[in-house]
């Protein structure tokens, strides 16, 4: 459960991980923007096949890819449904069922299509920069970038505070199953309502004792970042190569009518 959210595979060594953080994140913005902007699935579809032929490169470990993708491929895969099922569009007769008519439309198939190779080339982009980049030094470029402070230091503490949650969560439902708390559905359902709720309010506490902890210590805003080295050329042409990589993969897919 922790994997999946700490910077354990951000702290490997290798090609990413030692990639400037203001490069990765200008790189991913521009990736993100132009999956976006694409008006035909192939090249969502291709930034999310390069995303993951990078994570497997750096060798992120199949299971904790699925767990993190399974919820963007579970929304892609429903916008696919709803669009192709939408009232108001032509639609082809797909079966019969119980003496109802089963029917979908093709063009609204073809839009589930695109909005779903978004919804996949984004996720995959963003996902792979957080494989590959280390919270601490995610939080120190978006002030680099001057993205609100506010802002900045409350992912900081909601980051911080994902991990004592967890361990409570973890701690309730270890006592849970102890007790035979999920035996069987009704019992489960009941449990697990009952964590939910537990951990919504130790969320609550938690964040009351930090804000008075914060106030005794004198915190009246701002918070110190990492220290970044002023950009150098090589970063600049990193940005530049991948940019151009990224328009060169826009247009083939533009042209090739995908």
């Amino acid at each position: 459960m922790f994997e999946l959210f700490s910077d354990l595979f951000a702290l490997r060594d290798n090609a990413f991980t030692r990639m400037d953080v203001r490069v990765k994140l200008l790189i991913t913005g521009i990736g993100i923007f132009a999956v976006i902007l694409s008006g035909n699935a192939a090249f969502g579809i291709l930034m999310f096949a390069v995303s993951v032929s990078c994570m497997v490169a750096v060798r992120i470990p199949l299971k904790i890819m699925l767990i993190r993708l399974a919820l963007p491929l579970a929304m892609a895969l429903l916008m696919v449904v709803i669009k192709s099922f939408l009232p108001g569009l032509g639609k082809d007769i797909l079966f019969h069922f119980a003496g109802m008519e089963i029917a979908a439309s093709g063009d609204g198939f073809r839009d589930g299509i695109l909005v779903a190779s978004r919804v996949m080339g984004a996720s995959g982009i963003a996902l792979l920069l957080g494989f590959v980049t280390p919270a601490y030094q995610l939080f120190a470029g978006l002030g680099w970038f001057r993205i609100s402070s506010a802002w900045v230091e409350l992912a900081m503490m909601t980051y911080r505070y994902i991990f004592v949650l967890l361990e409570v969560a973890s701690e309730m439902a270890a006592a849970q199953r102890v007790r035979l708390g999920y035996a069987g559905w009704s019992r489960s359902l009941s449990s697990f309502s009952t964590l939910a709720g537990g951990v919504v309010l130790r969320s609550a506490e938690q964040a009351t004792s930090t804000h008075e902890a914060m106030l005794a210590r004198g915190y009246c805003g701002g918070t110190g970042y990492t220290h970044l080295h002023p950009p150098r050329f090589r970063d600049f042409a990193l940005v530049f190569v991948a940019s151009a990589l990224i328009a060169s993969g826009y247009f083939l897919c533009k042209s090739g009518g995908m």
